[in-house]
């Protein structure tokens, strides 16, 4: 079990500082802030039904940005690939251009999947709470 743990968690780590420890560092902060208002959320739905409906929709918020932050960062490592094509000057290796391509989907990828982690909360509203605190017993 060691060994697949050190495996998985080294090939993470690599791919994180593999897209760049900005733009990673902030769609994971995106998803460390909607598993907070996960909990958050469901913590306090027993209590007030108007404020843990709208935890929950920082959830979505914080969902978006990570993937708004993946196709950010996806057009920077885009703009990145072709300024090293350019700076190459003769014809393009393909290994260059798999390189680029796997960097960029990495940012899109890692950003799809934390917005699919915030879209989580759209199951599990409370109904009638959006005009008034109604208390669910």
């Amino acid at each position: 079990m060691a060994i697949v743990t050190g495996l998985v968690g080294t090939t993470l780590f690599n791919r994180f500082l593999e897209g760049g420890a900005l733009f990673m560092s902030l769609i994971l902060i995106c998803l460390l802030l909607s598993i907070y208002f996960i909990a958050k959320g469901f913590l306090t739905l027993s209590s007030n039904a108007e404020v843990s409906n709208k935890i929950l929709k920082h959830i979505n918020d914080c969902g978006v940005l990570g993937i708004t932050l993946g196709f950010i960062g996806a057009f920077i490592g885009l703009i990145g690939a072709f300024d090293a094509i350019e700076a190459s000057g003769g014809p393009v290796a393909p290994s260059i251009l798999a390189v680029s391509k796997g960097i960029i989907a990495l940012y899109h990828n890692h950003g799809r999947l934390f917005h699919a982690t915030g879209d989580v909360h759209g199951v599990h509203e409370v109904p009638g709470a959006a005009g008034k605190a109604e208390r669910i017993e």
